[in-house]
């Protein structure tokens, strides 16, 4: 028996706004899982491929990024709250390791300047010599860490011993703007050509540049300019 076609138009239209009220819960979570839940495959947290999703997680982890991960097809896919978008894009790039070091990249770049000093001091402390050259250019230019010429030429130095040559290079403008110490252009000097030696690439432009303007105790020479320029042709050296 047929039902009545005012009540089976009820009906129809009931059942109508219920399977778009589906299809718009499916769209909607669909959309959600596309826009708010990302698939970590290599976008540069870890150079091992087989670490990379891991290392994101402690990084949002470490970033205080409330997340839950679901299996889907046998991936693990991260979701996280909308409110965090932007925490999370701010450190999504960052290289994760654990490390003292990584852990005051991850604070700068959340704006906790304190923490990053904390992190940052304790991974000169225990003879990072990347972070040793980090926070003495930090102290030296003042801008994200109290300025202390003192402090910075000896975590500078201790970068240097520690076969950071990279480092010379601020010490050498220690030196010739007197930051904390006499001025001593011979000083200067001295370490910038035992660094460009050493085959330090930063050291080698400084230098070039040093010689093409007569900068500190160096007088203009040409001849040693294109000594220099020769001297790096054929490595991968390329000076500004």
């Amino acid at each position: 028996m047929s039902l009545p076609t005012k009540n089976g138009q009820v009906i129809c239209n009931i059942m109508h706004k219920r399977v778009m009220k589906v299809i718009t819960s499916i769209l909607l979570l669909l959309a959600c899982s596309f826009l708010h839940a990302q698939e970590i495959m290599g976008g540069g947290i870890s150079h091992e491929p087989s670490q990379h999703h891991q290392q994101f997680k402690e990084l949002l982890t470490f970033a205080g990024v409330n997340y839950v991960t679901k299996n889907v097809a046998n991936t693990e896919y991260i979701y996280w709250p909308l409110a965090e978008d932007d925490k999370v894009n701010k450190i999504r790039n960052l290289y994760y390791d654990g490390s003292y070091r990584t852990k005051a990249a991850v604070s700068k770049a959340l704006g906790d300047l304190n923490k990053y000093q904390s992190f940052l001091t304790l991974a000169a402390e225990n003879g990072d010599s990347i972070a040793q050259q980090n926070l003495g250019v930090e102290l030296l230019i003042g801008t994200n860490i109290k300025q202390d010429y003192a402090s910075s030429k000896k975590w500078l130095e201790k970068a240097v011993s520690n076969g950071n040559l990279g480092a010379t290079n601020s010490l050498v403008y220690i030196y010739e703007k007197g930051l904390g110490v006499k001025k001593d252009l011979q000083k200067a000097k001295s370490l910038l050509i035992k660094s460009a030696e050493a085959g330090n690439s930063f050291s080698i432009c400084n230098l070039i540049n040093h010689y093409k303007n007569g900068v500190g105790a160096f007088g203009k020479d040409q001849t040693l300019v294109e000594k220099w320029e020769n001297k790096i042709k054929s490595s991968d050296i390329k000076c500004p």
